[in-house]
């Protein structure tokens, strides 16, 4: 069983995924489309604040594995992201803050940034909840990287 893992309230009641795409205009030849069985939100999702806004994606059939199309790794349940380990944003989305959608997949290689300093008034304040994942800095971010993002631990 293959799962996948997105942002809740990017969400809609459509559903299937594209494996193996790079450019949403241009069909490659090398994309997967898979139809999904079921849908797994997390359990204290909060449409207003956002926090826990996960939820898993079961493919209804096998995908294939190349160089297209990889596996991501997640840490262990539980552990904490050390300050400044490397993780890879990648997604659709726009490149500035009032820029176009970018029709090729983009990807961003961040540090991550303890709860204590993200939370602190000069970066992101209360806004921060000690259940999310904070990367990037003050010229590094991933704020305009990714709609449908996915960060990985390298």
């Amino acid at each position: 069983m293959l799962y996948f893992s997105f942002m809740k309230h990017c969400s809609d009641d459509t559903w299937r995924v594209v494996l193996g795409e790079h450019n949403l205009v241009t069909d490659s030849g090398r994309e997967q489309v898979l139809d999904v069985s079921q849908v797994v939100i997390h359990p204290d999702f909060d449409v207003l604040t956002k926090m826990y806004d996960i939820a898993l994606l079961k493919l209804s059939s096998a995908a294939s594995l190349n160089s297209y199309v990889q596996l991501g790794a997640l840490p262990p349940s539980g552990e904490i992201l050390p300050n400044n380990s490397y993780c890879y944003l990648t997604g659709w989305g726009r490149t500035s803050a009032d820029g176009p959608i970018s029709n090729e997949l983009k990807q961003a290689f961040l540090a991550s940034v303890d709860f204590e300093t993200c939370s602190s008034p000069d970066w992101l304040g209360s806004d921060v909840k000690t259940t999310m994942v904070c990367a990037g800095g003050l010229e590094d971010s991933g704020c305009n990287v990714s709609l449908n993002n996915c960060v990985t631990r390298d």
